[in-house]
């Protein structure tokens, strides 16, 4: 009777995780859709722009469409100051330190070291397994 117990419990958390993970490839089809329109409007206006440059760069026939500059607010442009005659030379800058890299140990000091976590590792595996 318990076994039975488990199978059910199991066959719950297999359907609760069966629906959020096809919920979340819902979603993630939904924004791999959005992605992809994204993608293909910014490469039509790369074309659109590279036949335009290649156009002006030739000096080929002029444009369908003269590019309209965007509209610039006076207010917020700031007025240019005058460059001085002399420019004072930047200070020197300090020289990068290097890191020096870590000395790595040989193979027993590694395995003395993580001989733990190899070994909680295949016990929980086993424990699975089991």
């Amino acid at each position: 009777m318990e076994g039975l117990v488990w199978f059910i419990v199991l066959v719950l958390i297999s359907a609760i995780l069966g629906a959020v993970a096809f919920f979340m490839a819902l979603g993630s089809s939904r924004r791999f859709r959005v992605a992809e329109g994204r993608l293909q409007a910014l490469e039509a206006r790369y074309a659109t722009l590279k036949t335009e440059f290649e156009a002006l760069r030739t000096g080929a026939a002029p444009l369908a469409e003269p590019i309209q500059p965007p509209e610039i607010v006076e207010e917020a442009v700031a007025p240019i100051e005058q460059a001085p005659d002399a420019i004072p030379a930047a200070p020197p800058l300090p020289e990068p330190e290097i890191a020096q890299p870590k000395p790595r140990g040989n193979f027993e000091q590694r395995l003395g070291s993580r001989w733990a976590v190899w070994v909680g590792g295949l016990a929980l595996a086993l424990g699975g397994l089991f």
